[in-house]
């Protein structure tokens, strides 16, 4: 009976050690070095070059960069419209045609205060996560309790991370079609994206890592 008893003991501590060693390898490779994004623009020889947004500045400044790319383009469509509205006065002045930065501008100020305001959020929760492990004894905090504690806030600002997914991919939708419906390109739309989804990964990774 003795023998059975420990055989069971054996079998416990090799499935709850596999448990952890599968539960700290999703913590490591899933939140703490999620994969970076990509997106590609043309470079100064008019060539595709991959770039990852990863700050507001890089956002800015590639924007910026692919703005001037449309440069061309936009006159090209400015004169375009310029001929139609000659033959059908009816339509709208040019003078109330919102410019392409005007219109980036108002969508991208939106989200900017859409990603403080989550950003705020999951600050929050993570300190509410930190108050709860240092709560604990002393002698309790274990790593199993640190990924415990980690996985079980990690849930809810996932969940909070969907609900902001939601609302910028709304935000991103408008912005598209009102460039779309005024004949802009829409590459700004997949470069905030890419930022989006950077600035996701790096905030995991600095949240995540205060309660390990």
């Amino acid at each position: 009976m003795g023998k059975i008893k420990n055989i069971i003991k054996v079998i416990l501590i090799v499935v709850v050690g596999t448990t952890m060693s599968l539960a700290m390898c999703t913590y490591k490779n899933y939140v703490l070095e999620p994969e970076p994004d990509v997106v590609y623009i043309k470079d100064s020889n008019n060539e595709q070059v991959e770039v990852s947004i990863k700050t507001e500045e890089e956002l800015e400044e590639t924007i910026k960069k692919v703005l001037e790319e449309n440069i061309m383009y936009s006159n090209d469509i400015d004169n375009i419209i310029n001929t139609d509205k000659s033959k059908d006065n009816n339509k709208t002045k040019e003078n109330d045609r919102k410019t392409e930065k005007e219109i980036i501008d108002k969508y991208k100020s939106r989200f900017y205060s859409m990603q403080g305001s989550y950003s705020s959020k999951i600050s929050s929760m993570v300190a509410t996560a930190k108050k709860e492990y240092y709560g604990i004894p002393e002698d309790e905090r274990t790593s199993s309790a640190k990924v415990k504690i980690g996985l079980k806030y990690y849930d809810k600002a996932r969940a909070l991370e969907k609900e902001c997914d939601s609302k910028v991919d709304g935000l991103l939708n408008s912005m598209e079609k009102e460039l779309v419906d005024n004949n802009y390109s829409t590459k700004t739309i997949e470069l905030i994206k890419n930022y989006y989804k950077n600035q996701k990964s790096s905030q995991k990774q600095l949240y995540m890592s205060q309660i390990k």
